[in-house]
């Protein structure tokens, strides 16, 4: 059931008057649950079972952790059944391949076990995980009950593709009665909208130019190879954003928060800069859950360096079983140990005193970063190596690339935008207005209705 079909905003109109016209928390919540499985069904029901095994079995260890009993103890067994989980669905494919494909040098050949993945399996992983160890620090003090839980893992705007939401802030709000409220259907609308502009509008522009560059990889040149980081950039800002911007907004309309999952992320001017706001709910779980117990910044300066590498090395691998993945976390563990070498700020703060060094800044990392952009997008890493080595050629012009010429000028418009919107708070004014809920409501039917897009799915669905 994509967000942005027909389908979802009918399960929406069925969904939200009975959310709100059931009086009994314990019902309400239960709804949820169910609609919450339901949505989850129309993408493969035989997951679903899988869904609830694992949950049952973090909340077992988290109310052992809480008792504490053996609490160590549990922690691991549940850190280790989901890690299990997560290698045999995600990575025993990737495994297999690459052992099969050293062997058949060797003359030993096997049929290929194709294992399917569970959509969405990535994000709920990670958000079990996270309950159990908050446990395990007493960040979560309180046992939760099995409906609060269930319906906390299996919430269905964060279900598929995040943001990879805390139980230490999302439990508490399962256990307040949410009432009809204009502001929150208002924002909530509002949200949807500007997820469906990015998704069906923007982002599909960016696609097929992106797409069109990364087809014939061995005929770019230097700067078409530029252009096509940039363009694949654009792409899944737009992409991932919009995703979250429609998850967010399809909790309020429920009356839950989540928290912000982008900051206008090309507007960082370091590489610390940026991981504070692109897929926040991921860096800050690997930051919480890797970086700081590997030592974080503590101890000698080549400790701080091989932390960041391996937190970004295995965020790299999260994204995808894949060589182009881990090559993507790599990239920016080197961006970000560079950063520190040179004498980033220990609080990697932002120096505001000069608007034009900033912007300067600003606009210096967001092609370091579209040149990362490579990897991640590249098929294999035979696709990869065509595209360094056409990069290489420093080959500037081809009668090809002079079409996108004055399309990579629009393109440099886009870091001064998100330079000057930061400063700018829309969602204050909007929810000013909760009578703009028609309107909203509206904008995002007629969105969905004049823009079909390519047809293509949300990226993130895939991790």
């Amino acid at each position: 059931m994509h967000f942005d079909s027909y389908l979802f905003f009918l399960f929406l109109l069925i969904v939200l008057p009975i959310y709100y016209w059931i009086r009994n928390l314990a019902i309400k919540k239960m709804f949820i649950l169910v609609c919450s499985l339901v949505f989850y069904s129309v993408w493969d029901v035989r997951f679903v079972f899988l869904i609830f095994a694992s949950t049952a079995i973090d909340l077992f260890a988290g109310r052992k952790i809480l008792a504490n009993k053996s609490p160590k103890f549990y922690l691991i067994l549940s850190l280790a059944i989901n890690l299990l989980i997560l290698f045999f669905f995600k990575y025993f494919n990737f495994a297999t391949g690459e052992i099969r494909s050293f062997l058949l040098g060797r003359g030993i050949y096997w049929s290929p076990i194709d294992v399917p993945l569970p959509i969405g399996l990535s994000f709920y992983t990670f958000q079990a995980m996270s309950f159990t160890i908050d446990c395990y620090r007493r960040q979560i003090t309180q046992v939760p009950s099995r409906l609060d839980f269930f319906t906390y893992i299996t919430f269905f705007p964060h279900l598929v593709a995040g943001p990879i939401v805390r139980g230490a802030s999302f439990l508490p709000q399962l256990r307040t009665f949410q009432t009809f409220d204009w502001k929150n259907l208002n924002f909530g609308f509002y949200r949807i909208s500007i997820g469906l502009m990015k998704k069906l509008v923007i982002s599909s522009y960016f696609a097929q130019i992106s797409d069109s560059l990364f087809l014939r990889s061995s005929l770019l040149s230097s700067f078409d190879v530029l252009l096509a980081g940039i363009t694949f950039g654009m792409q899944i800002y737009f992409d991932f954003s919009a995703y979250s911007d429609i998850a967010i907004g399809t909790a309020r309309l429920f009356g839950y928060e989540f928290h912000e999952n982008f900051n206008f992320p090309y507007a960082a001017q370091n590489p610390s800069d940026f991981w504070k706001r692109w897929h926040i709910s991921l860096s800050s779980w690997l930051r919480d859950y890797l970086y700081i117990p590997l030592g974080g910044s503590r101890g000698p300066v080549t400790k701080k360096y091989i932390n960041s590498l391996i937190t970004m090395l295995l965020g790299g691998l999260w994204h995808g079983a894949n060589w182009t993945f881990l090559i993507w976390g790599f990239i920016h563990g080197i961006y970000l140990n560079i950063f520190y070498f040179i004498g980033g700020s220990k609080k990697d703060e932002v120096n505001v005193s000069s608007e034009g060094i900033n912007f300067i800044k600003c606009l210096v990392f967001f092609f370091l970063i579209s040149i990362s952009w490579l990897p991640f997008r590249a098929e294999n890493f035979t696709m990869l190596s065509v595209l360094i080595s056409q990069f290489c050629k420093a080959s500037f012009f081809t009668e090809n690339s002079i079409n996108y010429f004055y399309f990579l000028s629009a393109l440099i418009l886009g870091p001064i935008f998100q330079f000057f919107a930061v400063r700018i708070n829309f969602i204050e004014r909007i929810e000013a207005r909760p009578r703009l809920i028609i309107l909203t409501a509206f904008l995002a039917l007629l969105i969905t209705y004049f823009f079909h897009g390519d047809g293509r799915e949300f990226i993130y669905f895939q991790f």
